[in-house]
């Protein structure tokens, strides 16, 4: 099923019956008005609909008409989503093969309706409709290929005619498909290429956007499910995790990867001078769609591992080190060099791409690009408009704006008509049966009577045309009739004429395409071992023309195939004025592989000295090719800069241990480069030096004394989200507040929950005269204020943030950061900040750069020039140490986390590691990859030496989260900490909760003959938590005593109490505790549920329970709540919202931010979600969420586009989920509910 040419006749198609739809009467299939809204001078039809296109991925245009329309049915009924299926996400990420992947849907296949049939139910299909009565409306269809249906078959997203053939994009396979007879039905159906798609990933990322390429390939994409490719020349291709950019002749030979790193480019598109381009989707984390150029060899640094990651290392390296976003001022230090950038965020759901052919549109649309941007509902998905103007080697985007509206587009090509088409998808994200075609016309320009001459030439064909009329056809002003007469003139290796247009032709176009028609009789010709000097010495000509553009495509042809006589004139063009000429002669270079030339590469990178990013990409890739080790070697020693990093990037291409070396490097920026290289690739060889550079992170000293600064810290509880106001006026900071605490570092609390408002003051004494700047870091809003006399009525604004940016992101923003204030030694200064927490990240702080320029942040923490690009140098730092595993790798892990001067994620980070050392999980903490670690499970023998030296000083660290979770570690390995200590801290209702919880299980660990007496004193505190993990700690010395506690804890404890009470009486084994959850389980689970704050845990409870009547009530409520909205009414109450903020905005399931904003990150396919509580209460909301077919939106369709959360989430999720959602009262009026 699954060999490489797998040709099918109709015969064997026994389900499929021949389908013909004609058109029965005009009046009663006459389409309806289209909905698009366009610009004035535009209009729009609908020139097709079900059941002549229906659930149109993708389309194709012929000349005559003839409509080809790539059909899904397979919707979340084939390759499955990841966030709908959370059970096989661990065999996902080890998926390598299609077979793999097939191997593990039939491991869960009873996770399925029908099990392994599941699969088969729903085909996919090529449909070709006409209009026969040549009406203008297409009335006439035939299924032209059809089912794809097999088990491992996606959603086939790409459809085009090649020649006498149509190629569909269907993972496992690319397609080849052909009507031998004419009737609208392929007889013929070929296997090009097989092995695409080797993980499920996420909903859509399939195989699709086929394209024609100027060299005369084949061009198409895939979403990052992955391929294992075996070509039929022997060659193994293989990337498992990355979406990726392809290309082959147009018999299927040569394949080969153009680029990589992409997430989901669903459609590809050539400009006017043949650069690729794509539009690639966000990863709903608050990163935006992007428009790429496709450079070849390119990596724009997406792996769909990013995709599980979320908390403080959310979607990883693409989010923490912002892989996503364009090239900042705040940023360029910090993304990733190995990684080439996006050229403009345009859209949130990037599908169909087009570039405008040259007729058909006002001249104000010349040589632009019209996207669609799917959005899941027709009101917010549109087509933009955009031009890719050259920019040094690169480009950039102007002028995106939005061309048509009100459609829920899928896919835009351009039709011989002069009208831009545009299909139009059923309804919300799965299939429906419904659909169609609309055709958008300028009125004016439509009337050309070049459009109609060139539908005509097109119709005709180019095989009766002679030479000198193909030539002639070079000029054509349809992009598409040059490209064709280019095809044909290639194709009769008409050199002498191709000569003569690449040479003497007046204008830019057709001497373009006579190069690249050049190029393919090269490259014909090169296959055939035949001398192809005939075809590219007219090319090294061209490398001295006055236009640029021709030199640059003479340059970039010379390459491919590779012409080593053109290498003297290529080295001088990488000194030519134009940056695209350079870019390009390097390519060639590189392809031509003279090891000679690589002093002049080095040259032009030197004097490009970093400055534009695609320029060193293609010296790069040509120092790769190349092979020079000997040269790249030396760049490891330069003086320059931008040299040491030409070699991390060229190093990083071979995997060289060589990178080694370069941790070492003076330069912060190319040390975390080689970093990045040594640990992601990785290059195990050089994993030690890694390692090693925690020494760098050592405490070298005691911490600044807590005595050194006094700040206030005022904690203001709220029944609404504040962020977004004006929070020097918010009249909420004018009543008391509920916790006050004097804290010695200027940052708030850490798990304050949400919708609070926190107020750090102090007065600073400035111990030397100079220059100040002072930052802050915080998510959602807030504002920091100065007072240079020290007086509170004289506070003035100085810095503010509206947007989250991460702990050690101090100058992520501009206005994060003060202007320079001067202030004299001895003088007393009034700071405050003041945040409003919404939901999410929970932290701010506030730093200061003093005069002789160290950067201490947040003041109070210690003195640190910590650049933000340590960040990422530190992760893969702590994750060398923990995959070595050795206790001096401890050791050194343990270091970091002690270092009150690092970032607090940093010392988490490193806490967390230490947590985990003794086992380490098997996906690698950085970036998510499965990539167990070879040496696991370790001696704890030999590691609790360490644990004993440094986790008694880490269980008074200033940090609190850093306290409470080495007291946790210190009890699993055994480690004993201060008792005394442990029961002072208890017994202190100063300290924290969390710490106090902390102890006291500790306490309880070391049997001290104080726990009786600091259980009393927790059970009499005022913090719930405390006094629940009291009745636990109680349980665990006197079940019989416990269990009366938890009685009496479901009659007098908080909701909270309540919850935990329940949960400690399922895990007795006394018959009182289970007859109270029996009984607890028919009250609140039965039929048609209960609403009661202690539901959830009831119904987790029975599922536990063994008793057998108590099961059976809990696996019965979980049968009926799949079928029936009511059931859920067990999570309408008792939900935690900092938990369902969690759930929001990082499950891998729900995703929520892919469709709706909260603090304004998300997508805009949904109605916003700030505000909901203003507009709804708990039980609409909740609706909302386990049926939302039930609550519609206005403005948003008819139909939701919210997948069904019920197989999704858990109750105890929807419940939390609720919950936070409950709290979001700040009123939104751009959208409703």
């Amino acid at each position: 099923m699954f060999s490489l040419i797998n040709v099918i006749l109709l015969g064997l198609f026994q389900t499929w019956s021949i389908v013909v739809i004609p058109c029965t009467g005009i009046d009663q299939n006459a389409p309806p008005p289209s909905t698009a809204k366009v610009p004035d001078g535009f209009s729009a039809e609908v020139i097709a609909t079900e059941p002549q296109i229906q659930d149109a991925v993708a389309f194709w245009i012929d000349p005559d008409g003839r409509l080809l329309v790539a059909e899904t049915e397979r919707t979340n009924h084939g390759a499955m989503d990841n966030r709908s299926s959370p059970w096989q996400l661990e065999d996902d990420l080890q998926s390598l093969t299609v077979e793999d992947r097939i191997a593990f849907m039939e491991k869960w296949k009873d996770k399925r309706a029908n099990g392994m049939d599941f699969y088969t139910e729903k085909p996919d299909r090529v449909r070709r409709s006409i209009d026969a009565d040549g009406d203008g409306i297409y009335d006439t269809s035939t299924i032209f290929a059809g089912p794809f249906n097999d088990v491992p078959d996606g959603i086939g997203a790409g459809v085009m005619t090649v020649g006498d053939e149509v190629w569909y994009t269907n993972i496992p396979n690319l397609w080849r498909l052909k009507d031998v007879d004419g009737d609208g039905i392929a007889e013929v159906r070929e296997s090009i290429q097989s092995g695409f798609g080797v993980r499920f990933a996420l909903y859509g990322h399939d195989m699709h956007g086929l394209a024609l390429g100027p060299d005369g390939r084949v061009y198409w994409s895939i979403g990052d499910r992955g391929y294992h490719l075996e070509t039929a020349d022997g060659r193994v291709l293989a990337d498992p995790r990355a979406g990726a950019v392809f290309r082959c002749e147009r018999d299927g030979s040569n394949l080969e990867v153009f680029a990589t790193g992409l997430r989901n480019p669903q459609e590809i598109a050539f400009n006017e001078v043949g650069d690729l381009f794509t539009g690639d989707n966000t990863s709903d984390s608050g990163d935006r769609a992007r428009v790429v150029f496709v450079a070849e060899a390119g990596e724009t640094g997406w792996t769909m591992d990013y995709q599980t990651l979320d908390g403080a290392n959310l979607r990883g390296p693409w989010e923490q080190e912002r892989i996503w976003e364009v090239v900042t001022d705040e940023n360029v230090r910090f993304r990733p060099d190995w990684t080439l950038p996006p050229l403009a965020h345009v859209g949130a759901g990037p599908s169909g791409l087009a570039h405008h052919p040259g007729l058909g549109l006002p001249s104000e649309f010349a040589n632009h690009f019209f996207m669609c941007d799917f959005t899941g509902s027709a009101p917010n998905s549109k087509v933009w408009a955009f031009k890719a103007v050259p920019d040094g080697a690169g480009y950039r985007i102007e002028n995106p704006r939005p061309f048509a509206t009100g459609m829920l587009n899928t896919d835009v090509a351009f039709d011989w008509d002069g009208r831009i088409l545009v299909s139009e998808w059923g309804g919300g994200w799965g299939a429906t049966g419904k659909g169609s075609l609309h055709a958008i016309t300028h009125r004016d320009s439509v009337n050309d009577p070049r459009i109609a001459e060139a539908k005509a030439i097109a119709i005709a064909g180019f095989d009766d045309l002679g030479v000198f009329r193909l030539a002639e056809l070079l000029a054509n002003d349809d992009a598409r009739i040059r490209q064709r007469a280019q095809f044909e003139l290639a194709d009769r290796r008409a050199v002498a004429a191709l000569v003569d247009v690449a040479r003497y032709d007046a204008r830019t176009p057709p001497r373009l395409n006579a190069i690249w028609g050049l190029g393919q009789v090269a490259r014909s010709e090169a296959a055939r071992n035949r001398k192809i000097t005939a075809a590219m010495s007219p090319l090294v000509v061209l490398l001295k023309d006055a236009d640029p553009e021709v030199r640059a495509q003479a340059a970039r042809t010379l390459g491919d195939p590779a012409f080593a006589p053109g290498t003297d004139a290529l080295v001088e063009a990488l000194a030519d004025p134009s940056l695209r000429v350079r870019y390009h002669a390097a390519m060639t270079l590189g392809a031509i592989g003279d090891p000679a030339v690589t002093p002049y590469l080095v040259a032009m990178l030197a004097e490009n000295d970093d400055r534009d990013r695609w320029l060193r990409h293609a010296g790069v890739v040509a120092l790769t090719r190349i092979g020079d080790r000997a040269t790249v070697e030396e760049l490891i020693v330069s003086p320059s800069p931008a040299l040491r990093r030409v070699a991390v990037l060229t190093l990083r291409r071979w995997a060289d241990s060589n990178l080694e070396r370069l941790l070492f490097d003076e330069d912060l920026s190319i040390r975390t480069e080689a970093a990045r290289a040594v640990h992601d690739l990785p290059v195990p060889d050089a994993m030690p030096a890694l390692a090693s550079l925690a020494a760098d992170y050592r405490p070298t000293g005691p911490a600044r004394p807590s005595s050194d600064l006094k700040v206030r810290r005022e904690i203001r509880r709220t029944a609404e989200d504040h962020s977004g106001q004006d929070l020097t006026t918010l009249a909420a900071f004018e009543q008391d507040p509920d916790l006050v605490e004097e804290v010695s570092i200027f940052e708030g609390v850490n798990d304050g929950g949400r919708n609070y408002l926190t107020r750090l003051e102090s007065r600073l004494l400035i111990s030397e005269t100079g220059t100040y700047r002072f930052a802050i870091v915080s998510d959602d809003t807030s504002v920091l204020r100065i007072a240079e006399n020290g007086e509170g009525d004289s506070l003035r604004e100085i810095a503010r943030l509206d947007r989250w940016v991460g702990p050690n992101e101090w100058r992520a923003e501009s206005g994060q950061q003060s202007e320079p204030i001067e202030l004299e030694a001895g003088q007393i200064v009034l700071l405050e900040a003041r945040h409003a927490q919404g939901g999410g990240g929970n932290h701010i702080a506030v730093g200061w750069t003093m005069p002789d320029g160290t950067f201490e942040g947040p003041i109070g923490g210690g003195r640190s020039d910590l650049d933000p690009m340590e960040t990422p140098l530190l992760r893969r730092i702590i994750d060398a140490n923990l995959r070595l595993g050795a206790a001096s790798n401890l050791e050194a892990i343990a270091g970091i986390a002690m270092n009150p001067n690092l970032p607090p994620v940093i010392r988490d980070e490193a806490m967390a590691a230490m947590s985990t050392f003794e086992s380490p999980g098997p996906r690698d903490r950085v970036l998510g990859w499965w990539r167990p670690v070879e040496n696991a499970p370790r001696d704890s023998a030999a590691l609790k030496p360490i644990y004993a030296r440094t986790l008694p000083a880490m269980s008074k660290d200033a940090r609190g989260s850093i306290r409470t979770a080495s007291r946790e570690l210190a009890g699993r390995v055994g480690v004993g900490l201060d008792p005394t200590a442990l029961f002072d801290t208890v017994m202190n209702p100063e300290e924290s909760p969390a710490d106090r919880v902390a102890c006291l299980r500790e306490l309880g660990r070391s049997d001290d003959e104080r726990m009786n007496e600091a259980i009393a004193s927790s059970l009499a505190s005022d913090a719930p938590t405390l006094r629940a993990e009291a009745r636990d700690q109680t349980t665990i010395r006197d079940p019989a005593e416990g269990l009366e506690l938890y009685i009496e804890a479901m009659s007098i404890g908080t909701r909270y109490e309540q919850q935990r009470a329940v949960r400690g009486l399922s895990g007795l084994d006394d018959p009182r505790a289970s007859k109270r959850i029996l009984g607890l389980a028919v009250g609140l689970v039965g039929v048609g549920g209960s609403s009661s704050p202690i539901a959830v845990e009831v119904q987790e409870a029975a599922l536990r329970s063994t008793d057998p009547e108590t099961a059976a009530i809990a696996r019965a409520w979980n049968d009926r709540a799949m079928d029936s909205a009511v059931e859920w009414s067990i999570s309408l109450e008792g939900g935690d919202p900092e938990a369902g903020a969690l759930v929001a905005r990082y499950h891998a399931g729900a995703q929520c931010l892919r469709c709706h904003v909260i603090d304004g990150r998300g997508g805009d396919a949904g109605p916003k979600l700030d505000g909901i509580a203003a507009r709804s209460n708990p039980a609409t909301i909740l609706q909302s969420v386990i049926d939302p077919q039930a609550v519609l939106v206005e403005g948003y369709g008819d139909a939701s586009a919210m997948p069904n959360l019920r197989p999704i989430l858990t109750p105890r999720e929807v419940r939390d989920l609720v919950a936070y959602l409950s709290t979001l009262k700040t009123v939104d009026t751009s959208s409703g509910h």
